[in-house]
């Protein structure tokens, strides 16, 4: 798994159901990637069932 995708899983352990786009911000600022890089990864992880989306919001399964 990138340090990426660990960052995500990690952040939505501690805090839960969160707004895609607040997530994607949230994770930029801590790993220093760009937002559409941190997008695309997550999209990826939803695609393969690792995450969850529904109306906007991001969730683990």
């Amino acid at each position: 798994m990138t340090r990426i995708s660990e960052k995500i899983l990690e952040i939505l352990k501690e805090r839960g159901k969160m707004l895609k786009d607040e997530l994607v911000k949230e994770v930029a600022k801590e790993t220093g990637k760009e937002e559409r890089i941190v997008k695309a990864i997550l999209t990826k992880m939803i695609k393969r069932g690792k995450v969850r989306s529904s109306n906007g919001y991001v969730y683990l399964p």
